[in-house]
């Protein structure tokens, strides 16, 4: 069913390209392709950094703690990423107005368009992320009894998704604004930083310690990156009250 759905997805697509008079062809050129991965690969480098997070606290959990909370983990991180479903429609959605209005120095406008649309982001993804918070027996328990002692963890996981849902599509404009390098570092430090912390806290208080390195590096890149985009172009991306 999965791989079904993907080539109904891939069909659809092709065919509403089609109508949209979107032509394909196909040309190889290396010089080409070099030029794009050269001009990509901080991109690339900061997509591989965030895939890079779940597969070192997996690892981590799995040699370090148990075999059992690497599930638990695992499905803490799907409910997580649910959270975020709106900030990804968002950005989505947003993103072509904010690369016009930044590139027309509509600071103003953009920052207005921002704050409009991070408050929708709040007002959906908050109350989710509280019911999780008041629920975490609950919901870790739909997978399996053997996770709920996991609750801890995902409440601390629970707060640095709350930080990152209030700084907004803060991610989005620091690559929108020729900031994606520096974007990059900072989420190379913040891997860094999570692989320190992972070790040493998990060797006192297991895997609460590693959920406590995750909420720590989450709510460090946020924070970090709403700071350069305020100072450096005016940007404010975070939730205003």
């Amino acid at each position: 069913m999965y791989v079904i759905s993907y080539l109904i997805t891939c069909l659809y697509s092709f065919i509403i390209c089609l109508k949209l008079e979107v032509s394909f062809k196909y040309s190889f050129s290396i010089a080409y392709y070099a030029d794009i991965l050269k001009k990509a690969f901080d991109f690339f480098s900061t997509q591989f950094i965030q895939q890079a997070f779940n597969w070192v606290t997996l690892l981590i959990t799995a040699y370090l703690i148990s075999e059992i909370d690497t599930g638990g983990i695992n499905i803490i991180v799907k409910y997580i990423s649910l959270t975020s479903l709106f900030l990804l429609v968002t950005n989505a959605y947003k993103g072509p107005e904010y690369t016009y209005l930044f590139a027309e120095g509509e600071i103003k406008k953009l920052n207005q368009s921002i704050s409009s649309n991070t408050r929708f982001i709040v007002l959906c993804s908050t109350p989710l992320i509280i019911i999780m918070m008041i629920f975490p027996s609950f919901f870790l328990g739909l997978f399996s009894i053997k996770y709920v002692h996991l609750s801890n963890v995902f409440l601390v996981m629970l707060i640095g998704t709350l930080v990152n849902t209030f700084c907004g599509s803060v991610g989005m404009l620091m690559q929108m604004t020729q900031q994606q390098t520096r974007f990059r570092n900072i989420m190379f430090i913040a891997l860094l930083l999570h692989i320190i912390l992972s070790f040493i806290l998990s060797k006192g208080y297991g895997v609460l310690g590693l959920g406590v390195s995750l909420a720590i590096v989450m709510i460090y890149w946020n924070i970090h990156s709403s700071i350069i985009l305020q100072r450096k172009h005016g940007v404010i991306s975070y939730f205003k009250f």
